[in-house]
């Protein structure tokens, strides 16, 4: 099984996280993306975010 909810998930989390670095976001929302694991590139993050949103539920 895959870690990802569907094939274009880490596609968009890594989009995702390209964007956040780019802008110099400080929070990123993955929650939509149903991750079943955080991808590795998220690690490029941990300096600049103070906000990291990946639950699923409401």
């Amino acid at each position: 099984m895959s870690p990802f909810e569907h094939s274009g998930a880490l596609r968009e989390a890594n989009r995702l996280i390209e964007q956040a670095l780019a802008t110099g976001q400080n929070h990123l929302d993955l929650s939509q993306l149903n991750l079943r694991q955080l991808p590795p590139q998220l690690e490029k993050l941990s300096q600049q975010l103070t906000s990291l949103n990946v639950s699923t539920e409401a």
